[in-house]
């Protein structure tokens, strides 16, 4: 199998996922979602065993992809920080739910924070 068609089969079990799961939550089935996750990680890490291609990646792209997706996870905690209070201040003269998607937003950001914080620890231990 080469790199090509593995990424096709990988897209195809990604959308064919994508679409059972949302058939399956608006007829309210909530554990074929469930069920077709764990298949599709299964399907796609068994695809991953089979390619035996070695896909190189210089330290420039490596470089770049670092500094990107620590500009994207800034970029959302301030942004989900900052919707989340706002959300929050505004359901005391607004409906309950801008409350609780404000508390969610709030406490994913929290949450975040402190995986980075465990994985700078962990990651400046072993390295």
């Amino acid at each position: 199998m080469n790199e090509k068609t593995y990424k096709i089969l990988v897209i195809a079990i990604t959308l064919l996922s994508a679409v059972v799961v949302f058939f399956s939550v608006i007829s309210n089935n909530y554990i074929l979602p469930a069920l077709a996750v764990i298949t599709a990680f299964l399907s796609a890490y068994i695809l991953k065993k089979q390619f035996k291609e070695v896909i190189t990646e210089d330290e420039r792209v490596e470089l770049l992809s670092m500094r990107s997706s620590k500009i994207s996870y800034v970029i959302f905690n301030i942004a989900a920080a900052i919707a989340g209070n706002a959300l929050i201040i505004f359901s005391k003269n607004g409906p309950v739910s801008y409350a609780i998607v404000g508390y969610t937003l709030v406490f994913s950001v929290c949450f975040m924070l402190v995986i980075d914080v465990i994985a700078y620890f962990w990651l400046n231990r072993v390295g």
